[in-house]
């Protein structure tokens, strides 16, 4: 269980009554006011009070003693009891800082609100000062809340856990981010956070069943870094610095449409705020997709990035991709484009580029533009913010059907893409490959040959003689290998039994020599 440091509990004004709580996993039920029961189930390090005057003078002393017995010496803090704007605003502060200094004590361990006698506006209060103080932090922390329902009639009363709807709008906030802006830190963090309670509950229930979250936290985050730093063709085709791995990497807005495919299910089990945006986003990375950028396809892949710039009012990025969109134009081999291909020439870019430079009617307005955000405004009547932002947004429109009407003769149109497949019956190594993000497109108990086609990819531990038919249709063979000791040979793994037997992924490329006829 995650270490509780600190106890937060309103105290309110009505009829002291002691009741008897249970919770799932607690031995003994005990008769108690609801923050002793808290006390004595988490046991935490400190309990602060949170209680107007009236409320402390009617109840306080009982509650002190039955505290401080059972070795938890509260902290009072007093609130107005909320009467008026002033002392509203009062009681919002006074929330404010004790959550700021809880938060900030430590980083890592949790912390229980108990707003079960909550008076008047104070759970509504805590919820809001809760979230603001967490935005201002820019950090999302363990925190629980719970409220003890009291059944008049019942010997035993449950303690609610609430806490889910304050996460809720944690991912209203943080989704919102990431659409309008393609900032995602707070997405991948509340996405880790559920991966982590998840894969607990999995592990508690003796279960494999693992979450796959870690395979779209890192599209998203993969996602979100090209965008932020403009890179153009690791978002649409995808790059490798690797010559060996250029022809298997695919772009990151591909990696993430298809991590979004093989976690839906889940999301909308799991994770159903996120699940709400999955569609919207589909949407908008689908014609980020390309598998040249030379071929129409590319073209109009750059041309749909410049747009999904500006729709995120990302207005210098929108008009660096324009203004590359343009300089293709120029191209006269798709050895200037193609940033992928082994084959990509610098010194038939710069050629393109020289092009570009004398012979494009639209030269000046794209370098006017360009070096008025590039210089951050430092020169001669530089453009006001309000015209520079109209500016872009009118160039990409223009060049926006020029460029898509651009054809690459050295290119055929696109084809489909290859396939990944994995190969395995075994759990744990299924289990493996989606933590570790590997995204493929279809998981098989057993290989059919005949499936396999040219530029394909087979994942798995086949034998040799298949591993070269593999290799025969010019697929690519990636092989799971493992240092396996003597005493797990023929046992099924468990996820972190791979990950101590070194599991990784090894291209072989196998041929077959006949030695004995």
């Amino acid at each position: 269980m995650t270490e509780i440091r600190t106890l937060l509990s309103f105290l309110g004004t009505t009829d002291y009554q002691p009741t008897c709580y249970v919770w799932e996993g607690y031995g003994e039920h005990t008769s108690a006011h609801v923050t002793e029961a808290l006390c004595a189930l988490w046991k935490p390090h400190k309990v602060i009070l949170l209680a107007t005057h009236q409320a402390k003078d009617k109840h306080g002393d009982m509650l002190q003693n039955s505290l401080v017995r059972a070795e938890c010496e509260p902290i009072w803090r007093m609130l107005p009891a909320g009467r008026g704007f002033e002392e509203q605003w009062q009681q919002f502060e006074l929330l404010c800082r004790t959550f700021s200094e809880s938060l900030q004590e430590d980083s890592a361990a949790q912390i229980v609100l108990d707003i079960t006698h909550g008076f008047r506006s104070q759970p509504f209060m805590s919820g809001a000062a809760l979230s603001v103080v967490q935005a201002a932090l820019r950090q999302s922390r363990d925190i629980r809340i719970v409220y003890g329902e009291y059944q008049r009639e019942a010997a035993r009363n449950p303690i609610w856990d609430l806490s889910l709807f304050l996460e809720l709008a944690e991912w209203a906030q943080a989704l919102r981010l990431f659409l309008v802006t393609g900032v995602a830190a707070p997405i991948v963090d509340l996405t880790a956070a559920v991966q982590r309670r998840t894969s607990l509950e999995v592990h508690a229930r003796g279960g494999r069943d693992f979450p796959k979250f870690n395979m779209l936290k890192k599209a998203i985050t993969e996602f979100a870094d090209d965008l932020s730093t403009v890179r153009v063709a690791a978002i649409i085709t995808g790059y490798s610095q690797d010559p060996r791995g250029k022809h298997q990497v695919r772009g990151s807005a591909r990696r993430l449409l298809d991590a979004i495919e093989q976690c839906r299910q889940e999301v909308n089990v799991r994770l159903p705020p996120l699940a709400l945006i999955l569609g919207e986003l589909e949407i908008e990375l689908q014609p980020l997709v390309a598998g040249h950028l030379a071929a129409p396809e590319g073209q109009q892949a750059i041309v749909a990035l410049a747009n999904y710039y500006l729709k995120l009012e990302r207005y210098p990025e929108a008009a660096v991709v324009i203004r590359e969109a343009a300089v293709n134009r120029h191209a006269r081999d798709a050895s200037a484009i193609e940033v992928n291909s082994v084959d990509y020439s610098d010194e038939l870019r710069r050629k393109a580029e020289y092009s570009f430079s004398e012979r494009d009617e639209h030269l000046g307005e794209i370098a006017g533009i360009r070096n008025d955000i590039e210089h951050g405004g430092f020169r001669r009547q530089p453009a006001s913010g309000k015209s520079l932002k109209q500016r872009v947004s009118d160039l990409v429109q223009r060049q926006s059907g020029v460029l898509c009407e651009q054809k690459h003769p050295h290119l055929p149109s696109e084809k489909e893409h290859p396939t990944t497949y994995f190969i395995s019956r075994h759990p744990g190594a299924i289990a493996w490959a989606a933590e570790e993000g590997i995204i493929v497109d279809r998981q098989l108990d057993h290989l059919d040959i005949n499936l396999i086609r040219t530029g394909d990819t087979v994942i798995g531990s086949l034998p040799v003689n298949l591993a070269a038919e593999v290799c025969a249709k010019n697929a690519h063979y990636l092989h799971l290998s493992l240092e396996l000791p003597k005493e797990l040979r023929g046992k099924e793994l468990t996820v972190v039994q791979m990950r101590a037997c070194n599991a990784r992924l090894e291209e072989f490329t196998v041929r077959p020599t006949v030695v004995v006829r």
